[in-house]
């Protein structure tokens, strides 16, 4: 790097970026100190030495970095954005959401940065700038999914069910075969009554994606309110076959073999389904209510 420093700089930049693309951390590591020997103020450096640091668990290292290239290059736009990731990942929401903004200050048609500023407004509690952000976002990019999704799950919490199912069929449009949007589409469905709807999107979701244990569930729970017993028995079986310890598939099992009559069998499972709270907190438990 020593004749040709702008050139053999921007070589050894490439090689980095390529060792990390191709899943070699520690060469593009190496390669990326030896840079900062040469020139320790390389912004792309120090940001993309920072990002991998926090991708070993090395947080603190990596924030440390990716600040030093916001130093040196403030108006550095994925630098902001992923020291935002950085805090996000920390539970750190108040300093992820200023990065993020930083960012779309810099880039006002940042599409993830107005994303990742939605998420982190869903999550302090606060839905109506939530929305307006993953609006945001869709208009900078009609055909982004994922925020599609977003929007209509933060619409659901806010009770705007008719928005929300919008949403979702605009996400299904754009990507037919997303089958956790088919189930979440059958949720919002089902909580605005419309329980023959929400079956047909729950078996879609199944139609792309057999072992999606919550939609088999959720659509054993429609199939219960619309008092088809035994094929909601049989759909609770299956979510519990493909995960036995599905805490909320079991406890609605044994209410819809209470409701056939066969007391003995529905009093173990609901017994059952309550001996696995405590330990189904990933999904949570909300017996009855179809589950995302």
């Amino acid at each position: 790097m020593r004749k040709q420093k702008g050139m053999d700089l921007r070589q050894a930049l490439d090689q980095a970026m390529w060792h990390l693309q191709s899943g070699r951390p520690t060469e593009a590591e190496g390669l990326f100190r030896r840079i900062l020997e040469f020139d320790p103020n390389q912004p792309v450096a120090l940001h993309l030495l920072g990002v991998l640091l926090h991708q070993q668990g090395r947080s603190g290292e990596g924030m440390k970095l990716i600040s030093q290239a916001l130093h040196f290059q403030p108006d550095y736009v994925a630098a902001h954005n992923n020291l935002g990731n950085v805090y996000r990942e920390l539970g750190r929401l108040e300093e992820a959401l200023d990065s993020y903004r930083k960012a779309v200050a810099v880039k006002p048609d940042h599409v993830q940065c107005h994303g990742n500023i939605g998420l982190i407004l869903q999550a302090m509690g606060k839905p109506e700038e939530s929305i307006a952000s993953f609006r945001k976002a869709l208009e900078l990019a009609p055909q982004a999914v994922e925020y599609h999704c977003n929007l209509a799950a933060v619409l659901k919490t806010q009770g705007l069910l008719e928005e929300a199912i919008g949403s979702y069929r605009r996400a299904l449009a754009i990507e037919p075969r997303l089958a956790v949007a088919h189930n979440s589409l059958g949720i919002v469905l089902q909580k605005a009554g419309r329980l023959e709807e929400a079956e047909a999107s729950y078996r879609e979701a199944l139609a792309h994606q057999p072992d999606l244990v919550e939609a088999h569930r959720n659509l054993g729970n429609a199939l219960e309110l619309l008092g088809r017993f035994e094929e909601s028995e049989a759909s609770y079986r299956q979510a519990l076959a493909l995960d036995p310890d599905f805490a909320d598939a079991a406890g609605s099992l044994g209410s819809v073999l209470l409701a056939q009559g066969r007391l003995e069998e529905g009093l173990q499972h609901e017994e059952r389904g309550f001996g696995m709270v405590s330990f189904d907190t990933e999904r949570g438990v909300s017996f009855n209510k179809a589950s995302s």
